[in-house]
């Protein structure tokens, strides 16, 4: 999952045409605003074992075109929630791009163990290895049928970083070019 920052547009309209050094200006700006979002964005996140945490990332590589990234393939879940609980939080065109994608079964219901088994949320019961594997199914099914909430109480955590941070880039990026 990615985000692509909008709301630059009238800004960076015809910036190619502008000199270096205002472009140097820009580009510094963008990059710093790209690395503020990458780290909120990772303080919002949900942690199990920091694995979405740790694969939030700022592409900065490209002058004038800044990216952040969550390289995980359940990043969109925790961002926008699945089956009924699965809200586009404003993003509807965006969240619809994630909606019904998934991985492998097997890969799902090993990581549905794996997670369970960390958190020690077997029940008692269970103590044969069959017994776990019926317990993930069972949680699994659960998941199919009633989906994952987005983070932070249904608002996800990627894009309140970039809806708290985006007004902060362009009114730095407009100081520093006196507009």
């Amino acid at each position: 999952m990615s985000i692509k920052v909008n709301g630059l547009d009238a800004l960076l309209k015809d910036l190619k045409n502008k000199p270096l050094e205002i472009q140097k200006i820009v580009d510094d700006e963008l990059t710093e605003g790209a690395k503020a979002m990458e780290e909120r964005a990772a303080l919002l996140a949900p942690v199990d074992r920091g694995l979405l945490r740790g694969n939030i990332i700022a592409d900065v590589s490209i002058p004038l075109n800044k990216r952040v990234v969550a390289k995980t393939f359940y990043a969109a879940y925790l961002e926008f929630g699945t089956g009924s609980k699965f809200r586009g939080n404003g993003r509807d065109a965006t969240a619809k791009q994630y909606q019904g994608k998934s991985g492998k079964t097997g890969d799902k219901l090993k990581n549905i163990y794996d997670w369970l088994k960390r958190k020690g949320y077997f029940p008692p019961e269970a103590k044969s290895e069959r017994a776990k594997i019926g317990y993930a199914k069972f949680i699994a099914k659960r998941i199919k049928d009633f989906g994952i909430a987005p983070a932070n109480n249904g608002k996800g955590y990627f894009f309140i970083a970039y809806d708290q941070l985006l007004p902060a880039i362009i009114a730095n990026i407009k100081k520093k070019l006196n507009l």
